[in-house]
């Protein structure tokens, strides 16, 4: 079981920030032609994970060895992933692992610490990081920090079932390891149940919207009705955006001053759609539902 200073959509094994993945974050799915994928625990089970990968030559520097390469597009640029590995290790165990992206004005830098094994396999305990702009401004532009803990975890030989479970304290098990098949398994009841719930909600953003005609619109009423404007950018798929659309549906002191004081855009970034009226505000592009 794992718990994080941020609260983010889906179980444990589809976090973005994944312990049991972490080491190997720079092999994600995620990018420009893929926004809803997250790399999985099945994912580096699998025969054919890093197949043929080969890393880069490092520089040294203080006894690590560090590690530049290039990921997959995000804001229609090219991502760099920078690996600190310990030059003396007898085992992948990064120590930091950043990740830059110019398309999307951000740089994450997560460090993993107090490794542990899951039988022959080592990961990370505990993951700090924090997430500034891009490019690096002095002092550095913090827009997010957080952490993500390993709080429980039963070892296969000391139960009987050989299972690495999460979630045992809310009693919605996940086996994600199995030791006798050698292989990570999904089945959580309680992710099955929330995706259907995610399927069933209806779309709050206008996924067909111009952003920046949505704006333009926006301000004409606001000058004619003396109103503030307050934009809200999102996606249908976001478990906390939609959580802030129900607060400001139900709170009804809230509701009150959004109707008397201020015109409301919702507007979907979604797969980068509206992208560059973000980008033209001077706003960093933020990973949605990731670490915010």
């Amino acid at each position: 079981m794992t718990r994080s200073s941020v609260n983010g959509p889906g179980a444990n094994s589809e976090s973005a920030v994944n312990p049991l993945t972490a080491p190997f974050m720079f092999l994600t799915k995620y990018s420009d032609d893929c926004m809803m994928c997250v790399l999985r625990s099945t994912d580096i089970a699998s025969d054919e994970f890093a197949k043929g990968l080969t890393l880069p030559p490092g520089q040294r520097s203080d006894g690590l060895l560090e590690i530049s390469m290039p990921g997959l597009p995000l804001g229609k640029q090219p991502t760099i992933w920078k690996i600190a590995i310990e030059e003396a290790g007898d085992s992948f165990t990064p120590k930091m692992i950043t990740q830059v992206a110019p398309g999307r004005r951000f740089e994450v830098v997560n460090r993993l610490l107090n490794y542990t094994n899951l039988g022959a396999y080592q990961f990370p305990t505990r993951i700090e990081w924090t997430m500034s702009s891009y490019p690096p401004t002095s002092p550095p532009t913090l827009l997010s920090t957080g952490t993500v803990t390993v709080i429980s975890a039963r070892i296969p030989d000391q139960i009987a079932d050989s299972e690495f479970t999460l979630n045992s304290e809310e009693k919605s098990a996940t086996r994600i390891w199995d030791w006798d098949s050698k292989n990570f398994i999904k089945s959580s009841y309680e992710n099955s149940k929330s995706k259907a719930s995610l399927q069933a909600r209806p779309n709050i953003y206008d996924e067909s919207a111009d952003g920046s005609k949505q704006i333009a619109d926006a301000l004409e009423i606001a000058r004619k009705e003396h109103k503030h404007i307050l934009l809200q950018f999102g996606a249908n798929y976001c478990s906390p955006c939609h959580a802030l659309h129900k607060l400001f549906e139900t709170d009804r002191s809230i509701g009150q001053l959004l109707k008397s004081d201020y015109v409301v855009v919702m507007i979907d970034v979604n797969k980068g759609r509206n992208n560059d009226t973000i980008l033209s505000m001077g706003i960093p592009r933020v990973l949605v539902c990731q670490r915010l």
